[in-house]
């Protein structure tokens, strides 16, 4: 194939690619929503010049074909732990055809690009005159640290074409072996934090995200989550199983009501501020097991009580003093 070929193929292609991208985002979004992770999925595809500059520069037989990534999805995670997680749901859920872990290409003395790719085909769109086709995705995998590596490691492909000096190859990688070293330290003290019994409202934090990023992916206020996780863990009784199994269990039972709620209340302004909150699903959970219990700890702990009524009129929950 001939790059003017080429280059009219992707022209009648691109859309395609593009739909097989938007497509592998999404279904990225709802399988890791579901179980819990808070992600950043993106998506993209080559623009023209890029796919033909590659086609040169990497001097393929059959160009158009043995370029993968003409369409591609980054999903980024925040800690390492989460890493093997996503690879799991990718497994599981696309048809892979290559993975690949790029610290295998590094000797134990690098530092360098970190991430894992998948190579996938899908067949949720056809060509024309196609019935079925199995079009190529390129899933990567980062964590935050990794994806600000991923961002600037355009410089390092300059190394390729000209003689760096030696002072400035060892910044560059002393920078990479310091994100390196700071994705694992974020890592350490994420699992030391949680499992901290001085931290057990950052433990009951942690668990309820797992349950929140099932309905919604929208960052949060951390200070409010843990001032109200405060007051509310105060509601439950002593003999009460674990306050998170409890919201683990309730959100399981009500889950497509939950669902709905989210979905249509993402929109209305006029909405409780404490909705797009992880502790949003215990404040649930105590208005329909124990709604005055909350609501003198509410009081007693000084927050907003028209916040919670707001709450409870979501739920389907009124106080009797408000009629």
């Amino acid at each position: 194939m001939t790059l003017d070929e080429m280059r009219h193929l992707w022209l009648e292609e691109e859309r395609l690619y593009r739909e097989v991208a938007e497509k592998t985002a999404e279904r990225l979004r709802l399988l890791t929503r579901d179980k819990g992770v808070y992600t950043e999925i993106t998506y993209r595809v080559k623009d023209i010049d890029s796919l033909i500059k590659k086609a040169i520069r990497k001097n393929y037989r059959n160009p158009y074909d043995e370029i993968i990534d003409k369409a591609g999805a980054r999903v980024v995670v925040r800690f390492l732990e989460e890493i093997e997680l996503i690879c799991e749901i990718i497994r599981q859920n696309f048809n892979v055809i290559k993975e690949e872990n790029t610290a295998d290409r590094l000797e134990p003395s690098e530092f360098g690009y970190l991430g894992v790719h998948f190579d996938t085909l899908t067949n949720d769109v056809t060509r024309p005159k196609d019935t079925t086709t199995n079009l190529p995705c390129e899933i990567q995998v980062h964590t935050l640290c990794q994806n600000v590596w991923a961002g600037q490691s355009h410089i390092l492909a300059y190394k390729a074409l000209v003689d760096i000096p030696r002072k400035i190859q060892r910044t560059l990688h002393r920078t990479s072996a310091l994100l390196e070293a700071a994705d694992q330290s974020f890592n350490d003290g994420h699992i030391a934090v949680i499992n901290h019994p001085q931290f057990s409202n950052v433990h009951f934090l942690m668990e309820l995200e797992k349950n929140f990023y099932r309905y919604t992916a929208r960052q949060y206020d951390v200070a409010l989550s843990l001032r109200s996780i405060a007051v509310i863990l105060k509601s439950y009784h002593p003999d009460d199983i674990q306050p998170s199994q409890k919201v683990h269990i309730f959100a399981e039972r009500h889950d497509q009501t939950l669902k709905r709620i989210y979905d249509e209340y993402a929109q209305i302004a006029e909405r409780s501020a404490f909705l797009f909150q992880p502790e949003a699903l215990a404040i649930f959970e105590r208005l329909e097991a124990d709604r005055y219990a909350i609501k003198n700890m509410w009081i007693e702990g000084e927050l907003p009580l028209d916040e919670l009524v707001r709450m409870g009129r979501v739920w389907g929950v009124e106080f009797a003093e408000e009629s």
